[in-house]
């Protein structure tokens, strides 16, 4: 720093500065003026330089970085240039370079150095650097040997040899592999039957492959019995008891079978049997061993289901052969010896015995017997037998019939025990039984009853009715008739009069008087008959009567009309008869029953308005069809009147 100084008096400062001119190192020129009291004045020049960003040029590399090596155990190395981070400040960056180059053929597993280099526009220059590995990926190739057989000793057992020599193995970087085996070499193995092996190459990158292949566990060794029945001597149909013998086998299961040799003997079921009996183990592995049975028959047959029984003497069976069985022959001959008969207390009653005698095909035989006892326990019956009959009691009795009997076993005998006579609800009906017994030869009887039903439904006839009649409603009805009748089968017929059935009243219209009889015979059979009564109406007035027929008789009537009125009609005892339009005119008020019998009759003067009053039931009238009448000059009008309970 340059100094100024002034020996009168104090000194200013002033200070004037140049455009920086320069890119990369820039300079810029102050001018500096000292100034004292006098105004004299010194000027010095003073330079500064300072770099435009230099200091902060860097370069920073990418991470641990990783190639493969391919199948000749090379690779091409990438570029790795885009993947720094350059920090070039101010400046421009003028290149950047890459050691070992991009492209470079790089081998063999491991590790190498890259460097980059990087220079700005201002020739400064940053370095960094980077490991780039190089891998092999790649496994290596294993080839197996073809299925292995390895044959197992007496225990099952085998030592696994090293199957590691018998396979080819190749890596694209290492000429040197290791092999490993799994179950390893010298292993024991146990039991007949495939089995895998592993074979496994690496390389010194530690790629691995693996190769399988079968290694057959061989069994050769037979198995062992360890007991063979001895020989025995049998009866033909106990063979199973010869016994069995037991093996073993030190690789599993033995079946054991048998083969037989029979050898006749005296009969077709005593003989030899040479047995073989074969032991094989899982594998096929095969040992005999023999025993022999000496094969008799000396049982003797057994009948089947032969019974004794018993039966009716209608049901003897036949001689029969019967069943026998054998311990060794299935076709065991029998022979019938024949029957005895013992009589019992009745001809058809008695026992049989039959024989037969049963061989085998050696000669054994055995007797049987089969005791048969015939009884005659079954009645005789009726081949023919009258029907019973139902006849009316009018009908004539039926003769007695003669039924035929006969017995399962042989005859029977018939013989009439007589009739007896039960009496029914009346005179005319009952029951005839007639009783027969048929019986056979030991005893055995039924006996059968025919009954005849004798009945009455057969109602009366009336011999005798009242005859239909006509009057005029001006006439009281006729008196009731008593009418007659009779029944087929004799006794008391019973009439009874049911009363009568008017269809009209008064005088207004024809009408009908129906009376009705029932007749009743000692069994209740009944039977009807009516009369009709005809009633015709004569009106009130003018007119000529004859043309209602020749039937009707002339009625007298006045030369104007007349109105007789009854109220109530029907009435339960009180009416009101209404004689009003006789006024003037001495009349006769009479009611009649409809037996045309006289209950209630008076003369009275008839007025206007009269309202003639009676009580029916205090002059004896019970419930009922009545004929109320008014007479005047030989001059009649009537009405009918209806007395209700």
């Amino acid at each position: 720093a340059g100094e100024i100084a002034d020996d009168c008096t104090s000194i200013s400062w002033s200070a004037t500065a140049d455009e920086p001119t320069g890119e990369c190192l820039i300079t810029q020129l102050w001018t500096v003026t000292a100034t004292d009291a006098c105004e004299n004045t010194a000027t010095c020049v003073v330079t500064f330089s300072w770099s435009n960003g230099s200091e902060e040029f860097t370069i920073t590399c990418p991470d641990t970085q990783v190639v493969y090596l391919g199948d000749t155990c090379s690779a091409i190395l990438p570029d790795y240039r885009d993947s720094a981070i350059v920090a070039a400040g101010c400046a421009s960056v003028s290149s950047v370079t890459q050691s070992p180059a991009p492209g470079t053929t790089v081998s063999t597993p491991g590790m190498i150095s890259v460097t980059l280099t990087v220079i700005n526009d201002c020739g400064d220059t940053a370095i960094c650097s980077f490991i780039v590995r190089k891998v092999d990926s790649i496994p290596p190739s294993v080839n197996c040997p073809g299925a292995q057989n390895l044959t197992l000793d007496a225990a099952c057992s085998a030592i696994l040899p090293d199957y590691t020599i018998l396979a080819t193995a190749t890596d694209n970087c290492s000429d040197t592999l290791t092999l490993t085996q799994s179950p390893p070499a010298n292993s024991a193995v146990y039991g007949s039957g495939p089995m895998t092996i592993a074979l496994t190459a690496g390389d010194a990158s530690g790629n691995k492959a693996t190769c399988t292949f079968t290694v057959n566990k061989v069994d050769t060794e037979p198995p062992a019995f360890t007991f063979v029945p001895s020989d025995v001597t049998l009866q033909c149909n106990n063979l199973e008891a010869a016994g069995s013998p037991s093996a073993v086998d030190a690789c599993g299961t033995v079946t054991v079978t048998h083969t037989d040799a029979f050898t006749s003997g005296s009969c077709p079921d005593a003989g030899t049997i040479v047995r073989t009996w074969k032991a094989t183990d899982g594998n096929g592995n095969t040992t005999t061993a023999t025993q022999v049975i000496t094969v008799i028959d000396t049982q003797k047959p057994n009948f089947v289901g032969l019974a004794d029984i018993t039966v009716q003497c209608y049901a003897v069976p036949a001689p029969h052969t019967p069943m026998a069985t054998d311990n060794c022959d299935n076709d065991v001959a029998i022979t019938y010896i024949g029957q005895t008969r013992t009589n019992g207390s009745c001809p058809n009653q008695y026992i049989l015995t039959r024989r037969w005698v049963a061989a085998d095909n050696c000669g054994n035989t055995r007797s049987a017997s089969q005791r048969i006892t015939v009884i005659d326990t079954n009645k005789p019956f009726f081949t023919s037998f009258p029907d019973d009959v139902t006849i009316q009691c009018s009908d004539p009795t039926p003769p007695v019939a003669t039924p035929t009997a006969t017995d399962s076993c042989g005859t029977a005998t018939v013989s009439y025990l007589g009739q007896v006579t039960i009496s029914g609800p009346c005179v005319n009906t009952y029951l005839i039984r007639r009783t027969w017994r048929a019986i056979d030869q030991c005893g055995n009887s039924i006996v059968r009853t025919q009954r005849i039903q004798v009945i009455d439904n057969t109602p009366p006839v009336f011999t005798s009715v009242p005859a239909n009649v006509t009057i005029l409603c001006t006439e009281p009805l006729p008196p009731t008739g008593t009418p007659t009748a009779t029944d087929a089968c004799g006794g008391f017929v019973t009439i009874t009069y049911l009363g009568q059935n008017a269809t009209g009243s008064g005088c207004e219209s024809d009408y009908t008087v129906t009376r009705t009889w029932r007749a009743t015979d000692l069994c209740g059979n009944s039977v009807t008959a009516t009369q009709v009564i005809t009633v015709k109406a004569v009106p009130f007035g003018p007119g000529n009567v004859e043309e209602r027929g020749q039937a009707i008789l002339q009625a007298p009537v006045w030369d104007d009309d007349r109105i007789l009125t009854l109220q109530p009609n029907p009435t339960t005892n009180r009416v009101l008869i209404g004689l009003g339009s006789f006024a003037g005119e001495r009349i006769l008020v009479s009611i009649h029953n409809e037996m045309g019998q006289l209950i209630w009759e008076r003369t009275v003067d008839a007025v206007p308005d009269l309202m003639l009053p009676v009580n029916l039931r205090e002059s004896g009238a019970s419930a009922g069809l009545y004929t109320v009448s008014v007479r005047a000059s030989d001059k009649v009008v009537a009405k009918r009147l209806v007395l209700i309970e």
